[in-house]
């Protein structure tokens, strides 16, 4: 599921990161994304849209970004962008990949001054993930560079 891991293409925008690397973080990925479809209640609609890389239309899509980011610690059980988390989260690609460890690092810190916390988690989920996507264009980091 190429939208479920956008998050993982942020990671495979470079060669500089290992397969192995890839291959767990990949693996992660889908577990996760296999959780939160059912957690959420996802429909198959809400799932294509994601593989297409467009904004879920349901809220049960938008929740399937909330899902992902808190469980990897972008967002905070409120709902709140957690930059702390998300730093966390990119962690592991430091030691494999300093450089674009330290792009995704800034586009982290321009995504969390830029995206409010809405009143729903779901909503900025969805904005956090836009944010994300287009702040990594300014690297060089797309979704079509990634692929399962």
């Amino acid at each position: 599921m190429k939208y479920l891991i956008i998050l993982a293409c942020l990671f495979a925008a470079t060669n500089a990161v290992s397969k192995e690397f890839m291959a767990d973080f990949v693996g992660k990925v889908r577990t996760l994304g296999d959780k939160c479809v059912g957690e959420v209640k996802a429909q198959p609609g809400d799932i294509d849209t994601l593989l297409a890389h467009k904004v879920p239309e349901t809220h049960e899509g938008k929740c399937l970004l909330f899902c992902i980011h808190k469980n990897f610690g972008i967002q905070k059980d409120d709902g709140g962008w957690s930059l702390e988390g998300g730093l966390q989260f990119i962690e592991p690609l430091k030691a494999d990949d300093p450089a674009m460890f330290e792009d995704l690092r800034k586009v982290g810190v321009t995504c969390s001054t830029k995206v409010e916390k809405d009143a729903d988690p779901c909503i900025t989920a969805v904005n956090i993930a836009m944010c994300l996507v287009q702040e990594g264009k300014a690297f060089g980091i797309t979704s079509e560079l990634f692929e399962i």
